[in-house]
C-alpha cells in the first residue's frame, strides 16, 4: 500500500509541477479506483474529501486487513 501511494503522490506531483491541479476531488477519486477492491469499498463509503484523507484511511483499512490475516492463521488453541 505504501508503494501505491508514493507512486501515486509521484504523479499527482508531476502533474501539478507543470499545470494548474484540477479539482482535488479528481484526483482523490482516481486514487479510489486504483485501490484492491476490498480495500477500495471500504474507502468508497467513506467519501474521503481530500487526497491525504483517503491515504490514510486506505493505510489503515490496509493494515486491519494484514491483522486479521495474520489471525486467521494462527492455530486454534486445544483446550479440551
Amino acid at each position: 500500500m505504501v508503494e501505491y501511494i508514493e507512486r501515486f503522490s509521484g504523479l499527482v506531483d508531476q502533474l501539478t509541477a507543470y499545470d494548474s491541479p484540477p479539482d482535488a476531488l479528481c484526483f482523490t477519486t482516481r486514487f479510489v479506483d486504483g485501490l484492491k477492491d476490498d480495500i477500495k469499498s471500504v474507502i468508497a463509503v467513506q467519501r474521503p474529501s481530500s487526497l491525504d484523507i483517503a491515504c490514510s484511511l486506505a493505510l489503515l483499512q490496509d493494515e486491519m486487513a494484514e491483522q486479521t490475516k495474520k489471525r486467521d492463521y494462527r492455530r486454534p488453541d486445544s483446550g479440551f
